[in-house]
C-alpha cells in the first residue's frame, strides 16, 4: 500500500511539473510579437507598394491575370525597423479597368488588383518652347512629349491646367497662374493644343497691355521629387510673318509669328513643316520588310531560309521535311524511299526483303516459291531456264 500511493505521487507531482512547463511555454509564445505577412497594393497612380517584406530584398516581377508572361517592376527598396518596403516606378501597371495581378518577391507570389489608371506624374515631360507678344496678345508655347509605353504605344499629357505657370512683367512683378495660387490680373488665360506625332503643342495665351520678360511653367506637387520638373525662357519678339515662306526652313508661321518646329523622333522637316519617315526602325515595316535609311526594303531570303524578327533566318527543318520557298514541307517520298536528312533516299533492302511503306519488308513466299530479287519466284525458274 505504502509503495503504492508513493508511485500515484509521483505521478501527480510529475503531471503539475509539465502542465507548469506547457503553461510556461505558452506564456513565452504569447509574449513573442507575430511575424507580420507582407502587404501589396496598388494605386491609380500605375505603382504598386510591397510593406512589411521580412526578408532578404530580391527583384520584383509581376504578371498580368491569365497572361504567361512575367515583367521586372522597376522601383526601390527601403527598410524601416526589421521590415523591408518596396515602392515601384509609376505608370508601370496601365489599365483602363481593374485588372488583377500576380506579384512574384523570389519564392513568394501576392495577388493584388490594380484600379484604372488615372494619372502619374511620371507622364508630364514638358519644355518650353518660346513666348512673345503680338499686339495686345502674350503667347506662351509648350511641349509634352508623349511617354512611350511599348513600340506603338504611348500616353499624351492632356492637362494643362495641372501645371503652375508664372510671368515676370514690368518691374519685374511675378504673376502666378496655378492650381493653389492665381494672381487676380494672370486670371483670364486660354491654353488651347496641338495634336502632334510624339507631343502635344500647348499654346498659352493672355490679354496684357504689359511688357512681358520671362515665362515659367512647373509642377511640384509629385509624391517622389525626381517627378517635380520646372522649366523657363526669356521672351523675346518673334519675326511677324503672314506666310511659310517668310520665316526660315525650320520654322511655320503660326499666328502671325515664326516659330520653330518641333517635330516628333520619326520625322523631317521640309518646306515648313514635319514630315513622316516611312520607317525609323525594323518594327515599323511589315514582317517580311527592314528598315534602311528610312525605307521600308523587302528581305531576299534563299530558298533555305525563313523571316523572323525581320530578318532572314536559315530554317531547321525536321528530318522528314525540306526547305520550300522560305518554309519547312513534308517531303513526299516515293514507296521505296525513307524520308531523312531533308531528303528522300533510295531504301538498300535484302533479297530476301521488299520496299513497301517506306520500310523493308520480309518476303512472304509460297509453297515452291523463293525470295530472289526482292520479290517471290518458283523454285524451278532457275531449272528451266538452264534446259533451255
Amino acid at each position: 500500500m505504502k509503495r503504492g500511493a508513493a508511485l500515484a505521487l509521483m505521478i501527480a507531482t510529475a503531471a503539475v511539473v509539465v502542465m507548469a512547463a506547457m503553461a510556461a511555454a505558452e506564456t513565452e509564445l504569447a509574449a513573442q510579437p507575430a511575424k507580420a505577412s507582407a502587404s501589396v497594393n496598388c494605386r491609380d497612380t500605375g505603382a504598386v507598394y510591397i510593406s512589411g517584406f521580412d526578408d532578404t530584398p530580391q527583384a520584383v516581377y509581376a504578371k498580368r491575370l491569365g497572361s504567361s508572361k512575367k515583367f521586372l517592376v522597376a522601383g526601390e527598396w527601403s527598410k524601416a525597423e526589421e521590415f523591408y518596403h518596396f515602392a515601384s516606378e509609376e505608370a508601370i501597371f496601365l489599365n483602363s479597368n481593374k485588372t488583377a495581378y500576380t506579384v512574384y518577391v523570389g519564392s513568394r507570389s501576392y495577388s493584388v488588383t490594380c484600379p484604372a489608371f488615372v494619372f502619374s506624374c511620371r507622364i508630364i515631360n514638358v519644355s518650353l518652347d518660346s513666348c512673345y507678344k503680338r499686339g495686345d496678345q502674350f503667347t506662351g508655347a509648350l511641349y509634352a512629349y508623349n511617354f512611350k509605353l511599348g513600340v506603338n504605344q504611348s500616353l499624351r499629357f492632356e492637362k494643362p491646367f495641372l501645371l503652375t505657370y508664372k510671368v515676370i512683367t514690368d518691374g519685374r512683378k511675378e504673376l502666378v497662374h496655378g492650381p493653389e495660387i492665381l494672381s487676380p490680373e494672370f486670371r483670364n488665360i486660354s491654353v488651347s493644343v496641338v495634336r502632334k506625332i510624339g507631343y502635344n503643342k500647348f499654346l498659352l495665351r493672355w490679354n496684357t497691355t504689359r511688357n512681358i520678360t520671362r515665362f515659367s511653367a512647373q509642377y511640384h506637387e509629385c509624391a517622389t521629387d525626381k517627378y517635380n520638373f520646372y522649366d523657363s525662357a526669356a521672351c523675346s519678339d518673334k519675326p511677324a510673318c503672314s506666310a511659310d515662306s517668310e520665316c526660315l526652313e525650320d520654322e511655320s508661321c503660326e499666328d502671325g509669328a515664326c516659330i520653330k518646329l518641333r517635330c516628333g523622333e520619326c520625322a523631317y522637316i521640309e518646306n515648313h513643316a514635319c514630315k513622316q519617315y516611312e520607317c525609323c526602325g525594323n518594327s515599323d515595316c511589315g514582317e517580311d520588310s527592314y528598315c534602311a535609311l528610312n525605307r521600308c526594303l523587302k528581305l531576299a531570303c534563299l530558298e533555305d531560309e525563313g523571316i523572323t524578327d525581320h530578318a532572314c533566318q536559315k530554317l531547321q527543318c525536321a528530318p522528314d521535311e525540306k526547305a520550300e520557298n522560305g518554309s519547312c514541307v513534308k517531303l513526299q517520298c516515293a514507296e521505296d524511299e525513307l524520308a531523312g536528312g531533308n531528303k528522300c533516299s533510295k531504301l538498300k533492302c535484302a533479297e530476301n526483303e521488299k520496299p513497301q511503306n517506306h520500310e523493308c519488308m520480309q518476303l512472304k513466299c509460297g509453297f515452291l516459291q523463293k525470295a530472289e530479287k526482292h520479290g517471290c519466284v518458283s523454285i524451278f525458274s532457275g531449272l528451266f531456264r538452264k534446259g533451255k
